[in-house]
């Protein structure tokens, strides 16, 4: 998990703190920073909205992204369509890259699964060009259940890892070395490119 050496006490428990960075979020499904130096917390809405909060805690008005327009989302209690995960390039801060998983309804009328790129906005730095769509995987699913998940933290993957992604039956997106591992079938998609 990534929490260091915590204390604990005589029957072995970690002592943890907890304290609040934000709140007022519909459905939050995930909390990502961009490794780029701003520590800025970017935070999505599974209605489809990616909120920009700045170091002192406070939230931009304008989303970095605003996809409610394509997202599809449903009124039913615990329903797992809608935006599920959003990963920043290992080369953000560079190149303005990002990818977003989310729930569609395609041409056909079909509901799908949809890896696309986004680039920011070259004027603010805080806000992505919902123009700048690129598909890069779109996933067909006979059971539209289980969707829940995020995107894996491609700036943690190996190397040799960084260019393919497979997205598994949690939602996670997987590397090569897990594919095996995983229950059913997949489709990769090379969502890193070049730098």
């Amino acid at each position: 998990m990534g929490l260091g050496i915590m204390p604990t006490n005589d029957e072995g428990c970690l002592q943890l703190c907890l304290q609040e960075v934000a709140n007022n979020f519909r459905n939050p499904v995930t909390a990502q920073h961009a490794s780029d130096g701003t520590h800025r917390l970017f935070v999505a809405e599974q209605l489809g909205l990616v909120w920009v909060l700045l170091p002192d805690g406070s939230r931009l008005s304008k989303p970095l992204l605003n996809l409610t327009d394509r997202v599809l989302t449903s009124p039913w209690f615990g329903d797992e369509r809608g935006f599920l995960g959003l990963a920043f390039h290992p080369k953000f801060h560079r190149n303005g890259r990002l990818f977003v998983y989310y729930s569609v309804v395609n041409n056909n009328g079909h509901e799908v699964i949809r890896i696309s790129e986004f680039h920011m906005d070259a004027q603010d730095e805080n806000h992505a060009d919902p123009t700048s769509e690129r598909t890069a995987q779109t996933i067909e699913r006979q059971r539209m259940r289980s969707q829940g998940g995020t995107t894996q933290d491609l700036g943690k993957l190996p190397p040799r890892f960084k260019n393919e992604c497979l997205p598994g039956y949690t939602g996670w997106l997987y590397p090569p070395a897990h594919q095996k591992q995983l229950p059913q079938k997949g489709t990769r998609s090379n969502v890193g490119g070049p730098g």
